[in-house]
């Protein structure tokens, strides 16, 4: 959560759990009562226990829509866990273009109140992307197979790339 009067943005990181989850069970977990985006983000998790995202909490009719957009999710030990856990109120959250890669065994959302876009959610090969930087591989069936929504763009102006290098927020923006 944030007091700032701006949304809060979480754009472009690498986040990798080293505790087993022993703080919390999600790597992000938000509770925030107004607009948030999480995008461009590249989430590895080789544990069983930590699950990728939730976020909850009550924004005020008429927030502008919140994203999770452009993220790669990435586990290399199988379990059966969602990736997104959405306990919003009614509120607009668009999930879309994000990559998940590896054994779940779940959805990729568990809704509890569903308001919001989804589309272009993929589940991946391992193969299809770098496993230490999210990056799709070459030939990778990820690259312009996001929402053909030109509000999700690659930089070069092709269709969206799923996962983390994908958009106008791509990664490539923080890593060079």
């Amino acid at each position: 959560g944030s007091t700032l009067p701006d949304p809060l943005s979480i754009i472009g990181n690498h986040f990798r759990p080293t505790n087993n989850g022993a703080n919390s069970p999600f790597i992000i977990d938000i509770s925030i009562d107004k607009e948030f985006h999480v995008e461009n983000n590249f989430v590895s998790n080789n544990t069983n226990t930590a699950r990728f995202i939730r976020f909850y909490g009550g924004p005020a009719i008429g927030t502008p829509p919140s994203s999770v957009a452009n993220n790669t999710f990435y586990r290399s030990v199988s379990v059966n866990q969602i990736t997104i856990l959405s306990q919003m109120g009614i509120v607009n959250v668009d999930i879309v273009n994000n990559a998940v890669i590896g054994d779940f065994g779940g959805p990729i959302i568990d809704w509890q109140y569903r308001s919001g876009l989804t589309s272009a959610n993929l589940y991946a090969a391992s193969s299809w992307i770098n496993t230490s930087t999210g990056q799709p591989s070459i030939g990778s069936p990820l690259i312009n197979a996001g929402d053909p929504d030109p509000r999700y763009l690659d930089l070069d102006l092709t269709t969206n790339d799923v996962g983390c290098y994908g958009g106008s927020n791509s990664r490539a923006n923080f890593t060079t």
